[in-house]
């Protein structure tokens, strides 16, 4: 019987020795026991019963080196990883033996894969190979969701330059220099804006629209909608004394009103050098996350306002990254199932962490069974690193980084075989038969699929198997052709179509023997036939003989 299959088995060597690395210890990989069966008997309660878990593809111990000095009862010493599939979901489970604490305070847990081999050594090539071969979760235990990105508070801010002569148009007067010129380098050329005549005096309207997506390298939206606040520094003077220079900022919907007092700002309208600022906060933004606003001065006579540079802080809220951990909490994975526990398991008879994960493939873009399996985990639950707030199993432990694909543990996960369990398929079978006693020629024809079909037989009952088993062909007829000599009587044949896998379909069809009902002559009944016809060429010879002395005596009168 062959099953659907997915890989041939790779069994690994198993590592006897154990390696120290940072605060792991990497411990001995067993390989599944199980043959190519598929996972099952899982029960998703967060406790790691070792029969649930014995048909995994992987069951790796890893030394930990945890602050047990500090975060007593934790203590250091061998936990576990099992990692195993059906034909839908990927399992793993996390046996920590040295997290011996049972309180959900702060904890979290992390699981970073790389599914199809991807290589990247930053955080951006890591990003753009979401959903696309690198994986995320990073759930949040104390709350029971996964864990937010971003933190409800914002502490900082980075500094940013317009970088396209795009973001700004000269509406009145015009503009001397390019984009490059409003940064801070020294001894530059001034972005300089004239003015123009404009109806009895003189005016500069410059507009600026900057689309702040344009200074996140990834996760775009994402910081767009977490950003709370952009402060606009200008740094500036005027070759003259002016009437009035200001910044308008403009509303979200695209509009500005220079008379509203909470969106206009004073800006130098001396000729000494001099910082303005102003604040942007996100009701100003327009929906697809544009910042606009309008430099708009006016004077009696021309003038030129002489810009050294401009800048712009964007303050997003914080990113939740864990502290001393430096991971990036983004999940690509949203639908999964966790459960955690505390116990005693096999590995460890004290009272400690226990996880159950379940991963939909579903969720995995682009799987790639035949490659090997890349992960990196790690969390916190009072169990860290000495001088940290978290642990890890990765081949870095500093920190997690699950930007660098070098730093992930690999294991093939080649072996699954998914039973077929799709019977064939009969699209063509033929009606009952009925035929009169003394018939020839006559057959039945079938017509089945299936992806790996194997063979079929026909029985006779009452008589047993009368063909077969013969292999067929999926969407092939297949003819069966009748003996000549049935009596009269009903016969039921039945057919049974098998696959590889040994799933079958069955369909019955009865041939129906009976009399004669006129359609050809016995023996005997040609004899009478003979009698008869004979009778009757007698008759009509006597009465032919019989009309001819009729008129040879009416011809000759006595």
């Amino acid at each position: 019987m062959v099953n659907k299959k997915y890989f041939s088995v790779v069994v690994p060597v198993i590592l006897l020795n154990l390696i120290i690395i940072g605060g792991v210890g990497y411990g001995a990989a067993i390989p599944k026991m199980s043959g190519t069966t598929p996972m099952t008997g899982i029960v998703m309660d967060g406790i790691i019963e070792e029969d649930e878990w014995s048909d995994a593809d992987w069951k790796v111990g890893f030394y930990l080196d945890i602050d047990d000095g500090g975060n007593p009862p934790d203590t250091d010493g061998m936990n576990y990883m099992y990692l195993g599939e059906d034909e839908h979901n990927i399992y793993l489970g996390l046996d920590l033996c040295s997290d011996k604490t049972g309180g959900t305070n702060g904890e979290w847990v992390g699981v970073w894969l790389n599914t199809i081999n991807r290589t990247f050594s930053d955080t951006l090539e890591w990003v753009n190979y979401l959903n696309n071969g690198t994986e995320s979760f990073i759930h949040d235990v104390e709350n029971d969701v996964p864990m937010p990105y971003f933190l409800n508070l914002s502490t900082g801010g980075s500094g940013y330059f317009p970088n396209s002569d795009d973001q700004f148009t000269a509406i009145h007067g015009s503009i001397e220099g390019n984009y490059v010129l409003l940064d801070q380098s020294g001894g530059q050329p001034d972005f300089n804006i004239t003015s123009a005549p404009y109806s009895l005096d003189h005016r500069v309207q410059v507009d600026f629209s900057i689309d702040i997506q344009d200074y996140f390298p990834y996760f775009k939206e994402l910081y767009a909608n977490a950003t709370v606040e952009v402060r606009l520094q200008t740094y500036g003077k005027v070759n003259t004394t002016i009437t009035d220079n200001e910044v308008t900022l403009w509303y979200s919907n695209g509009t500005m009103n220079v008379d509203d007092p909470l969106q206009t700002f004073s800006m130098n309208t001396g000729t000494s050098l001099a910082f303005d600022y102003e604040t942007f906060y996100a009701g100003n933004f327009t929906s697809d996350h544009k910042m606009q606003f309008s430099i708009i001065a006016n004077h009696s006579s021309p003038f030129k306002i002489q810009l050294k540079h401009m800048n712009f802080g964007i303050f997003t809220l914080d990113v939740n990254g864990k502290g001393s951990a430096y991971i990036n909490p983004y999940s690509s994975i949203r639908n999964y199932q966790i459960e955690w526990g505390f116990g005693p398991s096999f590995n460890n008879a004290s009272d400690h962490r226990m996880y159950e994960i379940k991963i939909p493939k579903s969720e995995l873009e682009h799987y790639d069974p035949d490659a090997e399996l890349g992960i990196i985990i790690g969390g916190y639950g009072t169990m860290t690193f000495v001088g940290n707030n978290y642990w890890a199993f990765s081949q870095f432990n500093n920190s997690i980084r699950q930007q660098r694909s070098d730093y992930y543990w690999y294991y093939n996960m080649s072996g699954l075989i998914i039973p077929d369990t799709i019977n064939p398929a009969i699209i063509s079978t033929p009606s009952d038969l009925t035929v009169e006693l003394g018939y020839t020629g006559q057959n039945l024809s079938w017509t089945a699929t299936d992806s790996h079909p194997n063979t079929y037989t026909i029985e006779l009952q009452g008589s047993g198997i009368v063909e077969g088993p013969t292999a067929w062909m999926s969407g092939i007829p297949i003819i069966y052709n009748i003996p000549d000599d049935f009596a009269v009587g009903t016969y039921t044949y039945n057919v049974t179509f098998t696959d590889e896998s040994g799933n079958s379909l069955s369909d019955t069809v009865n041939v129906i023997v009976i009399e004669s009902t006129g359609g050809s002559i016995p023996f005997g009944n040609y004899f009478l036939l003979f009698i008869g016809f004979g009778v009757i060429c007698l008759i009509f010879i006597k009465k032919r003989q019989i009309i001819q002395e009729s008129r040879k005596i009416n011809n000759n009168p006595s």
